[in-house]
């Protein structure tokens, strides 16, 4: 006990960082899924790791987080914009969509093994990561994932109509509301602010996910969206609790265990709700 004590203190930080993206990016997931645009969550962490082990590759310092965010930001910010939902003639077809976020995620995922083959630097930045070791984190970065996390879960509620509706009736929206504009970009920026802060403090593993497996596995059981998002939010932050606590015991990585055990806990509530 003693020992798991002692190991738990110097986890205490990544620990917070984790639950905290737990609370989010459940919710996030949900959003995507229903909008049928989960394939951003699938594509979009390899496109910003590439670009991050890129710029790194380049000669950006590994320990430039900032000026490592804004890049990786700016990639996916843009890849959400230049690819919209399939809506209006003139819009890139749904199917024809899904090739490019499935060829994305292949060509980022490629980019940075070849890259961290050929750069120590970059081998040595992703290394931790991709093996899902998330000691990293600094007070910092802890206080700023804090602050982005109140604010989103605030406005999440307080606007819930509006995600709803732009969740499930985008056309409806894009008619009744003057502010569509807004609420298309706010949404984007969001999902770009999310994402991005994922994968440089948690690792792209358990960003993508936290963003899709409690949707996946709690859609169909859940009846109503409010229970719908509370739901993944449980998944998502008991999973990864669960799954760092159960990684210190074990002395693994906590990424890859907590996946497993928010699978875990998805089928469990699956079950509970699937039979009400």
């Amino acid at each position: 006990m003693d020992e798991f004590l002692f190991t738990l203190s110097f986890s205490i930080v990544p620990l917070i960082t984790v639950n905290l993206f737990a609370l989010v990016a459940p919710p996030l997931g949900a959003t995507l899924s229903l909008r049928n645009e989960i394939l951003l969550g699938i594509a979009l962490p390899p496109v910003g790791s590439a670009v991050i082990a890129g710029a790194i590759f380049f000669g950006v310092s590994p320990d430039a987080i900032v000026l490592l965010y804004l890049l990786a930001a700016i990639s996916i910010f843009l890849v959400m914009i230049v690819l919209p939902l399939n809506v209006g003639k003139k819009r890139i077809s749904l199917r024809r969509r899904e090739l490019i976020l499935a060829a994305l995620f292949c060509i980022g995922n490629t980019l940075v093994m070849v890259l961290m083959s050929i750069s120590p630097r970059v081998e040595a930045h992703f290394r931790n990561l991709l093996q899902g070791e998330l000691l990293a984190v600094t007070g910092i970065e802890l206080t700023a994932t804090a602050i982005l996390t109140i604010i989103l879960i605030v406005f999440g509620f307080l606007f819930r109509g509006v995600i709803y509706g732009y969740s499930l009736d985008e056309e409806g929206l894009r008619i009744t509301e003057k502010s569509y504009t807004t609420i298309t970009l706010s949404f984007r920026a969001v999902a770009t602010l999310v994402i991005t802060g994922g994968i440089i403090l948690i690792g792209p593993l358990l960003t993508t996910s936290l963003l899709i497996v409690p949707a996946f596995l709690t859609e169909r059981s859940c009846r109503g969206l409010d229970r719908f998002m509370v739901v993944v939010m449980g998944v998502g932050f008991f999973g990864s609790l669960l799954g760092f606590l159960l990684a210190v015991v074990t002395d693994l990585p906590p990424a890859p265990v907590s996946v497993c055990v928010i699978i875990a806990v998805g089928y469990i509530s699956q079950l509970l709700f699937g039979r009400q």
